[in-house]
């Protein structure tokens, strides 16, 4: 059998990434964790012990690292749960009930499905991340099915669509899209995307949000479908699977961003301000202004700033939020590590806010502490006259 990586024609170092900034989540049902969650933490429904959950994520890791198969998986990993007594069917206590029950713990069938969910999500997260590094040269994303007699007729019916790489709909539709997915996506050039000859398609307005039921008990969940024309000029809506609507790539940078977070609060002031001003001036920075999901590391302030608001951080961080409200075409966020370090502090009702005058304009940036963070609330620039008409700002000109 092939390896997921050869399939996917990606070198294991993205993937790996995205996997290991995972932590741990012990849950009774997988519905039990949210999209986002799943992104940030790896589980496994009624591994209901770290002993067992690290089993499972150590061979995990190492499929992915090294492009094993799933025979070389199911080798390495069944002996290990057979000790830990995690397997077959049990009696076993109900996560969420509290009662006995008796329920399905490993088998090779669960360890397939097991390999195949967290290798294809690294694989396709990391591709997420290659691409967006590409987005200049290579702007238009075709959705790929794999085209045999495994493939769902509504994951068929996708192949060949070509959207914008900043189309909404790939928040959605991103692979993979529900158990056992094996879609991916192709990244083009103009000319690969003109000799195609296919329209290019619009989801800004396809979202909406329907409910569904994901067990016999009558849970329901909430997921997001779009709506697409078929090649018959007719209209179809493509749902993925209960909780499979949502772009590991995206959902996984939130996890991303505090992990960079927090390195940058354990390092020294001087390192983490040149660190935060370098990560500012990459184009990743530039990409994730065009489409801001999560948050973003922005600002390192002195220490002493921090603790005078009563923030648990130093590291400003930006909510992709406050960008798309702002728009950040009209904003230099590039520069508001230099509004920092070379302006004035002006506080102001718990609020840290730096002004830095140059020439006939003036920049500020304002922080404010929020829960165990520092969060960016606003940068702006400004004409003197401007500036000027705020009473605070004014007394530090």
């Amino acid at each position: 059998m092939a390896t997921i990586a050869a399939n996917l024609k990606l070198q294991p170092a993205e993937a790996t990434e995205y996997f290991r900034g995972k932590g741990l989540q012990v849950t009774w049902s997988w519905t039990d964790m949210t999209r986002e969650a799943h992104a940030a933490a790896f589980t496994v429904a009624k591994a209901t012990t770290l002993d067992v959950l690290s089993a499972i994520r150590t061979e995990v890791d190492k499929a992915i690292g090294e492009g094993q198969t799933f025979e070389a998986f199911k080798k390495a990993l069944r002996p290990k749960l057979q000790d830990l007594g995690w397997w077959g069917r049990q009696e076993v206590l109900d996560g969420e009930t509290g009662e006995l029950t008796t329920a399905q713990l490993g088998s090779n069938r669960r360890l397939r499905t097991i390999f195949q969910t967290n290798v294809q999500t690294a694989y396709m997260a990391g591709r997420y991340k290659r691409y967006l590094a590409d987005v200049e040269n290579r702007p238009y994303w075709r959705y790929v099915a794999i085209l045999d007699g495994r493939t769902r007729p509504a994951h068929r019916a996708l192949h060949g669509k070509v959207w914008r790489w900043d189309d909404p709909i790939w928040q959605v539709i991103w692979p993979p899209n529900g158990w056992g997915c094996r879609c991916r996506v192709q990244a083009l050039t103009e000319a690969e995307f003109q000799a195609l000859g296919v329209p290019l398609e619009n989801g800004s307005e396809a979202i909406s949000t329907i409910r569904v039921p994901v067990n016999k008990d009558g849970d329901t969940m909430d997921v997001q479908v779009v709506r697409y024309i078929d090649e018959h000029g007719q209209p179809r809506t493509f749902r993925p699977d209960p909780g499979w609507d949502y772009n590991p790539g995206v959902a996984s940078q939130a996890n991303l961003d505090r992990v960079m977070a927090g390195k940058l609060e354990q390092a020294a002031p001087a390192i983490s301000q040149a660190t935060v001003r370098d990560m500012a001036g990459q184009p990743q920075f530039g990409q994730w202004l065009q489409a801001p999901t999560g948050n973003w590391p922005l600002v390192s302030v002195p220490p002493a700033d921090a603790q005078s608001i009563g923030a648990a951080s130093r590291i400003g961080t930006v909510a992709g939020a406050v960008v798309r409200a702002a728009g950040a075409a009209s904003v230099d966020y590039a520069g508001a590590q230099l509004v920092i370090e070379q302006g004035i502090l002006v506080r102001n009702a718990g609020q840290l806010i730096y002004v830095l005058r140059q020439g006939e304009t003036v920049s500020i940036v304002r922080a404010q502490a929020s829960g165990d963070s520092l969060a960016v609330v606003s940068v702006e620039r400004l004409t003197l006259e401007q500036a000027m008409a705020d009473a605070d700002i004014a007394a530090a000109l």
